[in-house]
């Protein structure tokens, strides 16, 4: 699945109490009000005798960039973010991107020339806690590269993918990492209900891979803090836009047809109908088209119907890719890319994902593809 992943601010509360007892206040002088760290810096040692700059990109609702020299090895960013804030060091010198969580602290960091040792980060909780995850995530991360060399390896030259035991082999491996996944990513919710680190990881593993279901659940374990951050905003949003295309609704849109004509979703009644987004650049989706084909050829007669929303921007790719793949039902874009109107309209942050509406204008299934698609497609259709 390609994702449109938008790196995320986070925020963490700050609690401040004071209290003091009638007497102590005749007593002693006012204490002066507590106020919030005007700001952080961030110092850094690397070894790379060829580097002479490294950069600092903050993400967020703008995305900042900064960037200074290094002198003796060592180098030193300034500045403020609301909350903690998910950035990215840059050094070209080792030709290595890293990321952390910078927030209003002094902080440090040690980058190895080693890019496959670990950096270390102190000063910022946020990391902390993300730390604790990211580890477990790495293991997870690992075992999905041993299950991608099996893959290549069982792929024959010049072939488009391994033979079918072995992808089904593949396929029950990487269900099973997926589980693993929300189970580590719910056990570190709970451990950290309001780390802007829980919001986050959330964002990352169920928002930018769309799974509505999971993100739901681990939203309403986020306590209040984590629910207030960039993050934890973002999370609400994609639940409540989902819904406007959950199994119940009735979605509605028009778009223009290669052609110019617009088409309208309503157009369909009467038939079920695969709303399908996918690009001429997206390779998942084009390996799932040759099975939307041979389904839509199956049952075209007795109803069943597609409507492919593509998020191409170059209307020659995405008619060349129409062609090539024999893709023969109605299709329509705007050729904005990830800024589709349908797709930022239902929530649409990766593709291939598809919505399956009766012939009422219902939505009855979301985002089935292969044995998924083709046995809901065999049921619907088992008495016509």
């Amino acid at each position: 699945m390609y994702s449109l992943k938008t790196p995320v601010l986070l925020l963490s509360a700050t609690l401040l109490t004071a209290s003091a007892a009638l007497a102590q206040k005749k007593a002693a002088p006012a204490a002066r009000p507590a106020t919030a760290p005007s700001g952080f810096v961030l110092q850094g040692d690397l070894t790379a005798p060829d580097a002479t700059k490294i950069y600092l990109t903050r993400y967020g609702a703008t995305t900042t960039k900064d960037s200074t020299v290094v002198k003796n090895n060592h180098f030193t960013f300034k500045g403020q973010v609301g909350e903690p804030t998910w950035s990215g060091l840059q050094v070209p010198a080792l030709k290595r991107y890293v990321g952390m969580f910078i927030e209003n602290k002094p902080m440090t960091v040690q980058l190895p020339a080693d890019a496959k040792a670990d950096i270390v980060v102190t000063g910022s909780a946020t990391q902390q806690d993300y730390d604790i995850y990211n580890k477990q995530w790495k293991q997870i991360t690992q075992k999905a590269g041993t299950v991608y060399e099996m893959l290549a390896k069982a792929t024959p030259a010049g072939a488009k993918e391994a033979d079918p035991a072995t992808r089904k082999e593949a396929d029950a491996r990487f269900a099973e990492l997926s589980n693993e996944t929300k189970q580590i990513t719910e056990a570190f919710v709970q451990a950290h209900p309001n780390s802007a680190a829980a919001a986050a990881v959330v964002q990352w593993r169920f928002v930018d891979f769309p799974d509505v279901t999971e993100a739901e659940k681990l939203y309403k374990q986020l306590g209040p803090a984590a629910k207030a951050s960039l993050a934890g905003k973002s999370i609400q949003k994609y639940i409540m836009v989902d819904a406007k295309s959950a199994v119940g609704s009735m979605p509605t849109f028009t778009q223009a047809d290669p052609n110019g004509k617009m088409v309208k979703l309503s157009d369909f009644r009467g038939k079920y109908v695969l709303v399908d987004f996918w690009a001429s650049w997206c390779g998942p989706c084009r390996k799932e088209n040759p099975n939307v084909v041979a389904l839509y050829n199956q049952y075209r007669d007795k109803g069943f119907d597609v409507l492919g929303v593509s998020l191409d921007s170059k209307k020659e790719a995405w008619q060349k890719a129409i062609q090539a793949d024999g893709l023969t039902w109605t299709h329509v874009s705007d050729l904005q890319g990830w800024k589709n109107q349908v797709a930022v309209d239902y929530g649409i942050s990766a593709v291939p994902q598809n919505f399956l509406i009766d012939p009422q204008g219902k939505v009855i299934a979301k985002n089935l593809r292969g044995e998924e698609l083709q046995a809901k497609l065999a049921t619907l259709f088992a008495n016509k």
